[in-house]
């Protein structure tokens, strides 16, 4: 059970791509890796140029609820579709790696109960 469990606890906590590692499928752990960096990295430059529109020339003096507020009132409602197709596919690749670290795991735990082949 662990064979199949630890995977899926590895992409649920520390990210798609980590389970698959685990299950040494180890291209398509990085593959999910790299996707889901890349993806954190497009949305994390699109939020801060949305919100440079909002956001005064002392960046220094801006505390963190002006900033929650810029996010919520301004940047969700303006660019609606924008801010949840990331959101949605942030999402969706997490989902991936989580059944598919699982199914990783249950294929693993099959390869290792099948016996050994008899060579007449």
């Amino acid at each position: 059970m662990a064979a199949i469990l630890i995977p899926v606890l590895l992409s649920t906590l520390l990210g798609p791509g980590v389970g698959q590692l685990y299950n040494k499928e180890f291209k398509k752990g990085f593959i999910m890796i790299a996707i889901s960096i890349g993806l954190l990295f497009a949305f994390s430059i699109w939020l801060s140029r949305a919100a440079m529109v909002y956001l005064p020339s002392d960046i220094n003096s801006v505390d963190r609820n002006f900033l929650r507020t810029i996010i919520q009132d301004h940047i969700v409602k303006e660019h609606t579709g924008t801010f949840y197709t990331y959101e949605t596919l942030l999402a969706l690749i997490w989902v991936y790696g989580v059944i598919d670290a699982y199914l990783g795991g249950v294929r693993r735990r099959l390869v290792k109960a099948e016996p050994p082949a008899v060579q007449s």
